[in-house]
């Protein structure tokens, strides 16, 4: 039956439709295996399915080898000049724009981002005045003898100027002590606006001493700046003429953590001679206004302040010892390149454990004594967590001292002090009024300094050799007629005086010798370390009669010490005028007549003589030598805080 209203293609849709499967079927498997499109990108090749692994081998093997390779091509790396970089920021540094530093780069100019001119700022309407720091009071003075331990010229060789070539390492020296109100330097300050320095702060900077000499007719040469002790440290000779306030601001942050150190620096350590006190405590000693008590609880406040400056030093998160304050070379003053770096902290731990011994031999002889001794525990806490000391405006007394190493013996010094305090007003010129020359002037000093205080006493510095008329007759002793005299001998050995008494008449020199001293040694400290060396001076102050023979590196002086003046007694006379007795008597005074070194004739007489301040230090110092026990050696050389002010631009 015919189908009718159906044409063709519809009546064969489903022949039609398989056929065009068929041969899209057909072009897919054309496609697959005749025209290859399912190759696989590797690196910009096209690699077949089959070859995608042996590609990936490939691949591996050669990164194995790259790994492996001992001599690898290494890329180039672009030059960098690192000195253009650094004087390019240097100049900009100058150049008066307001830039945000930027390491060894251009640096941020601030000015252009907020619109304005920052390096133009108007002068402020507040009244400024100038820093006018407060005078130093109460200065005192006080000279010394002493051996400085040979370890100290070990570690610091600049020591070695201070003393004789040959040991025994005997120096003198001069302690200067005076006191400064931080309360009055805080009332000074009222003319000065407090943002001027408060993010600065206020330190002591400096601790300015000088001296005058007695001269040979009686009056006083001119000021000179005293010698300190190496490694002092010295803030204010750690800056550049150039520096600006960011370094001043370094500057000052270092000196507040050195404080102590700055204020009150330790003495040379030394193994002979007095125990070194300050000049008040050592008045107050001489003076006997001291119980044996209050001199062993002074010593003990020695001792836990020495012990807490070494614990604290021993710290290397204290203090920042990398900072270069002012752009100074960055050299610590006083170190010895080839001494081994562990040997100080060894020495100083020594010193430490030492340290702890004597303060609990103080605390045991208190309290043989029946007095109150301090417990462990009542010492201040160091380190972290030590109390933040009193602000320096908030002290009413601070108290300084300073050692001048540069005394010749025999003169007669006296000293005077001030204060180097940072200035609020430094590189504050563009906000002070600028017609006052003044401000203007002091906006240009980083250290403002206070008026010289007055002069302290003289104080007399011991000579090395001393000769004094202890008695004298013309008519000659108890049977006989010949003048005599009696002449007392000194020379300064081992940090005391060595006594000799001669008899002697008109034509005699004024020579002797006396025998070496028992229980002192010479120390080679190359072929013998600061611990054997300790324990060698130990043994020998318990006086043990089984005492092993000393070891390698340790010698004691042999022979006989001699006391040669090159003076010689010419005549005995006695002087016309006559002088009252300690009864009250009038008696005639006897008088030396001698010649002297330089050829000069010179008459002594005993009543001037043994009333002079010379004898009484040389008579005391040559009876107390046999009480004086030495000292450990290789105790701390430098100043903890050395490395935090380098000497800036080549001061010496």
């Amino acid at each position: 039956m015919k189908l009718k209203g159906i044409n063709p293609i519809e009546q064969h849709i489903e022949k039609i439709v398989l056929v065009v499967m068929a041969v899209v079927l057909l072009a897919v498997l054309a496609t697959q295996f005749l025209l290859q499109p399912n190759h696989v990108d590797v690196g910009g090749r096209k690699i077949p399915p089959q070859d995608i692994f042996k590609t990936l081998e490939n691949q591996a093997n050669s990164l194995d080898a790259q790994l492996k390779d001992q001599s690898p091509a290494l890329p180039e790396v672009p030059a960098i000049d690192l000195v253009e970089r650094y004087e390019m920021a240097f100049a900009q540094k100058g150049s008066g724009e307001d830039l945000l530093t930027t390491a060894l780069a251009s640096g941020t100019n601030v000015g252009r981002l907020v619109g304005t001119d920052l390096s133009k700022q108007a002068p402020t309407e507040e009244s400024v005045a100038a820093l006018n720091v407060p005078v130093t009071s109460g200065v005192l003075a006080a000279s010394q003898w002493a051996t400085l331990d040979p370890y100290a010229v070990q570690a610091v060789p600049e020591y070695a100027e201070f003393v004789p070539q040959q040991q025994p390492y005997d120096f003198a020296s001069v302690t200067i002590e005076s006191f400064f109100s931080g309360r009055d330097l805080g009332e000074a300050m009222s003319g000065i606006p407090r943002r001027f320095w408060q993010g600065t702060g206020i330190a002591i900077m400096g601790y300015d001493v000088e001296r005058q000499r007695r001269l040979p007719d009686g009056s006083w040469s001119d000021a000179e700046t005293i010698v300190t002790p190496p490694t002092t440290p010295i803030p204010t000779l750690s800056l550049l003429p150039d520096a600006g306030l960011p370094e001043l601001t370094g500057l000052v942050s270092n000196a507040m953590q050195a404080s102590t150190d700055i204020e009150r620096p330790a003495p040379p350590p030394t193994i002979a001679g007095p125990a070194w006190f300050p000049p008040s405590e050592r008045i107050e000693t001489e003076g006997g206004e001291l119980t044996e008590g209050d001199r062993i609880r002074r010593k003990l406040q020695r001792a836990e302040a020495e012990l807490q400056r070494l614990e604290n030093a021993n710290r290397p998160s204290d203090r920042n010892t990398g900072r270069r304050p002012g752009g100074g070379s960055g050299k610590t003053p006083g170190r010895n390149p080839g001494r081994d770096p562990g040997t100080g902290n060894d020495r100083t731990r020594e010193r430490i454990q030492q340290l702890r011994d004597e303060i609990r031999e103080f605390r045991d002889q208190l309290r043989a004594l029946g007095e109150d001794a301090p417990s462990p525990g009542a010492r201040a806490p160091s380190g972290r967590n030590a109390p933040a000391q009193q602000p320096l405006l908030a002290r009413d007394e601070v108290r300084l001292w300073a050692h001048d190493m540069g005394v010749q013996p025999g003169t007669e010094y006296r000293y005077r002090t001030r204060v180097a305090i940072n200035n609020p007003l430094f590189r504050k010129g563009p906000v002070l009024d600028p017609d006052d020359e003044a401000l203007q002037a002091a906006s240009d000093e980083p250290f403002a300094r206070g008026a010289w205080s007055g002069w302290s006493d003289p104080v007399v510095v011991g000579a090395e050799e001393y000769y004094f008329v202890s008695a004298a007759s013309p008519d000659g002793g108890p049977g006989g007629q010949t003048p005599t005299a009696s002449i007392e001998l000194y020379r300064m050995f081992y940090g005391s005086y060595r006594r000799s008494t001669l008899s002697l008449t008109p034509g005699d020199a004024v020579e002797s010798s006396v025998r070496m001293p028992d229980g002192l040694f010479i120390i080679d400290t190359v072929q013998i370390e600061p611990q054997e060396a300790a324990r060698v001076f130990e043994t020998a102050a318990q006086a043990d009669d089984d005492a092993e023979p000393l070891p390698v590196g340790i010698s004691e002086p042999t022979g006989r010490l001699r006391i040669e003046l090159g003076a010689y007694v010419l005549d005995i006379v006695t002087r016309p005028v006559e002088a009252a007795d300690q009864f009250g008597a009038l008696k005639p005074v006897g008088e030396v007549v001698l010649r002297d070194r330089s050829g000069a004739v010179v008459a002594r007489t005993t009543l001037g003589d043994t009333t002079s301040a010379a004898y009484l230090l040389a008579k005391n110092s040559a009876s107390e030598a046999s009480d004086l026990g030495l000292r450990a050696p290789g105790q701390p050389a430098e100043n903890p805080s050395a490395a935090l002010f380098p000497r800036a631009g080549g001061q010496p």
